[in-house]
Formats: structure tokens, sequence, C-alpha cells
């Protein structure tokens, strides 16, 4: 073996390589654009969704039954494309829009509330300025 080969065989690869099962530590999952669906009726249990999976987030749930941690999926496609009996559909995730809309809402109804109090609280004002009598119930 020459010098330049072994100079050659040291350079680092290109890209980054992690070990198989790493988003287990950090989880990935919510930035994934694609999700598998899978089709049980179709499943043979082979178990070559739950082998291929780079981050070891595929399941045994029973007798060809498998499912996606979601937390850790990243969406790869490798399962749907390993799958000898097309069991596995990547779907399009929209976990980020559902996310916001969530939020929005969640700001919406905040808002909603607190203009439903103000309402109620100047209507009792203007109730006890102009004299009427203001109903107070207890609980």
């Amino acid at each position: 073996m020459t010098a330049a080969t072994k100079k050659q065989r040291r350079k680092p690869p290109l890209g980054i390589v992690t070990r198989p099962g790493s988003s287990l530590r950090n989880k990935t999952g919510p930035w994934g654009i694609l999700r598998p669906v899978f089709d049980w009726e179709k499943c043979t249990g082979c178990n070559t969704c739950e082998s291929i999976c780079p981050e070891g987030c595929i399941r045994h749930l029973e007798k060809k039954q498998y499912e996606a941690d979601m937390e850790f999926c990243k969406g790869c496609g490798m399962c749907a494309a390993a799958c000898p009996a097309n069991a596995i559909e990547m779907v399009e995730e929209h976990r980020q829009l559902i996310a916001a809309l969530r939020k929005r809402d969640a700001a919406l109804s905040k808002k909603l509330m607190v203009d439903a109090i103000e309402n109620a609280r100047k209507a009792v004002l203007e109730a006890i300025m102009s004299g009427a009598s203001v109903p107070i119930e207890l609980d």
C-alpha cells in the first residue's frame, strides 16, 4: 500500500454520519414532511420495515401490525421503499400547519374570552351608573 493510498483512506466521509437510533435522544419527528401509513390488510408481517428504519422508530404492535413513533420518525420513506407487500404509504404530514392553527385558535379563544369579560364588565358598570339593579348570583 502506498503512502498516497493510506492518505486517501484517512479522509473523513462527506456529510454527517451517525449511528442508527440517534434521534431517540433528539426528537426529530416534528420537522418531518411525510409520515408512513401502514395497511395492516396488505402486511405480511415480514418485519422488513422495522429492520430497515434508520431511527428504529417502527414498533411491532401485534401480528402483521406496525406503527411509527411520530416523535422520532423523520419521514425518510425507507420503510415504504423496502416493504415487499407495498403495505406502507408515505403521506404528507401537516404537523407544522396544525400546530400553527392550534396556536392561533388558542390565542383567538383567549382574546374572545377577554373581550367577553370586558363587555360584561362594561355592561355591569353602565347598569350601576344608570342606577339599575344588578343581580348577583352566588354559587
